[in-house]
């Protein structure tokens, strides 16, 4: 449903980061058993190994970066009202997706639900099965 009213706790917690690609943006696949995806399409923040990162998955070189975030296993994932997602890791490392003024700056997958950011901040959240939007 657009304009989700509350955080939205993601199915992420002790999971690990088993798959990264770098194409339209970047995407993170967690678990080996169930498909959790994560997309970035825009600019994040990657915090951890004592430093903080700003950085555009638009951008081949910045999106690569955050290779270091394979392998990691997940604290927990939040898909906060006002559209930015929080993913922070068992190690210390934190990915922040904040939203995009004009297009959708991150998207997450899980087996029983789509999430998505909207352009200027909220959420958009389906649930299977149909995907179709919550009321």
């Amino acid at each position: 449903m657009p304009g989700e009213a509350k955080d939205i706790e993601l199915p992420l917690s002790g999971k690990r980061v088993v798959r990264f690609c770098v194409e339209r943006g970047l995407s993170l696949e967690f678990s080996e058993h169930e498909r959790l995806v994560v997309g970035v399409y825009k600019r994040f923040l990657l915090c951890g190994g004592g430093g903080e990162q700003s950085l555009s998955a638009e951008d081949l070189g910045d999106a690569a970066k955050a290779i270091v975030l394979v392998r990691k296993v997940t604290k927990n994932g939040v898909a906060r009202r006002n559209g930015t997602l929080e993913i922070s890791f068992a190690d210390g490392y934190e990915l922040s997706v904040p939203p995009d003024p004009q297009s959708d700056a991150w998207k997450f997958s899980g087996t029983d639900i789509l999430i998505g950011s909207d352009p200027g901040g909220g959420l958009t959240v389906f649930r299977r099965p149909g995907i179709v939007p919550e009321r």
